[in-house]
């Protein structure tokens, strides 16, 4: 399980609490404050049935600035704890796939991190959601984001 210092990121398949792998990234020039940077990998074979895949901060109290941080192609969501931004991601699916046929799987926000919706037809098997974390000062106010609250957005982009 991967321990952030805003507490443990659970992984969830249909409710149900599983085990998963994560992977240490290394900061890049956009993120170089990053104090952890990690790519969680969920395998999950489609079967033909819809399921979910939650990624969350286990037992975080939403906080005034927890923030919905979406991108092109990014579903991401900022947890405020203690003096602590985190940031968890994965690739939006919300929008149409490459063939231009029909969404591959949907990506709900929770009050507490991210959850792919698969349908009957989807075919991708592989999930992968990116967490970042940094000490911020205070959290930023919608109109001006520190420094470091971007970074943690850029560094849960980890498939790019």
């Amino acid at each position: 399980m991967l321990k952030t210092p805003l507490g443990n990121i659970e992984i969830r398949l249909d409710g149900n609490p599983i085990s998963y792998v994560f992977y240490a990234i290394k900061n890049d020039k956009r993120c170089p404050d990053l104090e952890g940077r990690y790519l969680i990998l969920v395998h999950m074979p489609a079967d033909g049935k819809e399921h979910t895949i939650s990624c969350t901060l286990a037992d975080h109290k939403p906080h005034l600035h927890d923030d919905i941080e979406s991108g092109e192609w990014l579903a991401c969501i900022g947890l405020y704890e203690k003096q602590y931004k985190l940031s968890i991601a994965i690739r939006g699916e919300d929008v149409w796939n490459h063939n231009l046929k029909f969404k591959n799987y949907d990506c709900v926000y929770l009050k507490n991190g991210i959850c792919c919706h698969t349908f009957s037809f989807t075919k991708t098997s592989y999930y992968v959601f990116g967490i970042a974390w940094a000490s911020v000062d205070k959290p930023a106010s919608s109109d001006e984001a520190s420094d470091r609250d971007t970074q943690t957005w850029l560094g849960a982009e980890v498939w790019f």
